[in-house]
């Protein structure tokens, strides 16, 4: 709620005007808002905030100027939610982040991320709401036949739709692994396995992905990374013969060791298109911790006849008297043999 207020109180929207004879439908539409409004209808914010979870329900507006407003509002929203999600993952936000995210993909959706995720398929109304009356998640319909999801949702015909369109939402199956090259950077290799079925109609040529590595004590973002998918790169990897997708990238570590990272994978276009891996340090096995430094040692000061070369002494290297401290603690090894300093 408090990030629609910011987005809608921007200054792009300072030139929509609130007009009386709207007052009716507005508050009609007030109806079909999810997230509260703090001020009244005769604020522009207000208007912006019911215009456009207005948008997001699917309700129909009547007035002209409504409709037009309406179509400005959608028209900037989404480029003002990308970049307040863009500046956000700078800072290394990970939950704004991903509230951005989420509204922006519902602003291109025109739907609540709280609908079922197969409302972004193409399927009738009374097949959506039957799934969300029997609270039938993605990974329980791709574990089901097509004839028990008919009958659980009381259209015995639409099962197979049903399933088919669960298998072409995009889905990736994450296996990870991870190794501390020194006690403040871990390397994080990821193999990416595509689980879903390609429509070139539903996700052209492409599907972009947001992957990002997250610690939830401190929230804060240690890693962002945009990852496209090709249509290629899916048919390469799904194939038995294919090259998997991989990717690999460091990671700051901090002492004390927290309990564990999370890796986030989410679409960038699709609602309910995210998986969340733990990354547990249970196991983790840091190198060991040298000293920063070597003491140096209270030692009396070498004189340079320490040499023991008449050539050397003769050629008059130094031009002072005696070695200093640490000179003086480094000499022997530096001198007298080939061993590491």
């Amino acid at each position: 709620a408090d990030i629609l207020s910011l987005v809608c109180n921007s200054s792009e929207f300072e030139n929509l005007r609130y007009r009386e004879e709207e007052a009716v439908e507005l508050n009609k539409l007030l109806d079909f808002c999810e997230y509260p409004m703090k001020g009244g209808l005769e604020e522009t914010g207000t208007k912006v905030s019911i215009l456009f979870q207005a948008f997001l329900s699917g309700s129909r507006v009547d007035t002209f100027t409504l409709i037009m407003d309406t179509a400005y509002i959608i028209q900037n929203i989404t480029r003002i939610l990308r970049g307040l999600f863009e500046v956000v993952l700078y800072r290394g936000w990970p939950t704004v982040a991903s509230r951005l995210l989420n509204l922006s993909k519902m602003a291109d959706r025109q739907m609540w991320a709280s609908r079922h995720p197969l409302s972004q398929m193409p399927l009738s109304r009374i097949v959506l709401e039957r799934l969300e009356e029997k609270h039938l998640t993605i990974d329980r319909i791709l574990d089901t036949e097509a004839r028990e999801i008919g009958a659980m949702i009381g259209f015995p015909h639409a099962g197979m739709d049903v399933l088919r369109c669960a298998r072409q939402l995009p889905r990736l199956n994450v296996i990870t692994s991870i190794q501390p090259i020194t006690r403040t950077v871990l390397r994080v290799h990821l193999t990416l396995e595509p689980q879903f079925e390609w429509v070139d109609k539903l996700h052209g040529s492409s599907e972009p992905w947001w992957i990002w590595v997250e610690d939830t004590d401190n929230e804060h973002l240690y890693h962002t990374e945009y990852f496209i998918l090709s249509k290629k790169q899916f048919q390469e990897a799904s194939s038995h013969r294919g090259q998997p997708l991989e990717l690999t990238f460091n990671v700051p570590l901090f002492e004390p060791l927290p309990a564990q990272y999370y890796l986030r994978i989410v679409s960038d276009k699709w609602l309910g298109a995210e998986e969340l891996v733990p990354l547990s340090f249970k196991n983790l096995i840091l190198p060991h911790q040298y000293p920063p430094h070597t003491d140096l040692l209270d030692l009396t000061p070498l004189p340079v006849t320490a040499l023991a070369n008449p050539q050397f002494l003769a050629a008059k290297l130094y031009y002072f008297t005696h070695f200093n401290p640490v000179q003086t603690q480094i000499f022997h090894v530096c001198y007298y043999t080939g061993h590491n300093v």
